[in-house]
Order: structure tokens, then sequence, then C-alpha cells
């Protein structure tokens, strides 16, 4: 006879939630990756010094030519060399 504990295992819903354990280091890695990406506000967003994407955004300024606008720029630093890049943002429509 079989208990209780049996009876779950073999059961196609704890198959199926094994399988979806099974899986979450490798969903944890995906999403490690997406949000190091979505640090940049738009993807088309190069290094004005090497060229590379691989940025990531480190705050915000004053544009120096539109401050009295209220236009302010991202900052980004550049993970491939090293140098910081800034993008203006565009405002809300």
């Amino acid at each position: 006879m079989k208990d209780a504990w049996d009876i779950i295992k073999d059961r196609a819903e704890w198959k199926e939630m094994q399988a979806l354990v099974k899986r979450i280091p490798e969903l944890e890695q995906r999403i490690a990756a997406l949000e190091a990406r979505s640090s940049n506000i738009n993807s088309e967003d190069v290094c004005d010094h090497c060229g590379s994407s691989n940025l990531r955004r480190t705050g915000s300024r004053p544009n120096p030519t539109f401050k009295s606008l209220g236009v302010k720029d991202a900052v980004f630093l550049c993970d491939d060399c090293g140098k910081e890049s800034a993008f203006i943002i565009e405002p809300s429509k």
C-alpha cells in the first residue's frame, strides 16, 4: 500500500513542479542579464569614446546647454573603457 508521499510523487503536478524548480538557476541568470541591460535608457546609446553599448547608468545631471530649460543628461559609465558618456533624457510625452 502506498503512503501519502508516494501518491503525491506520482502526480503529474508534482513532476511538473520539480521540473520547474530545476529551471530556477537558469531563469535567475537570464533575469540578471536582462536587468543589467535594462539600465540603459536607449539600447542605441553607445560610448562616446570606444563605441561599446556596454554602458551602466550612474546618474543624471543638468544638460550644460539647456539646463535653464530643465533638460537633464543621463550619465553612463562604459564597462569596457571606463570612460563616461552623457545622453539627453527625452522629456515625457
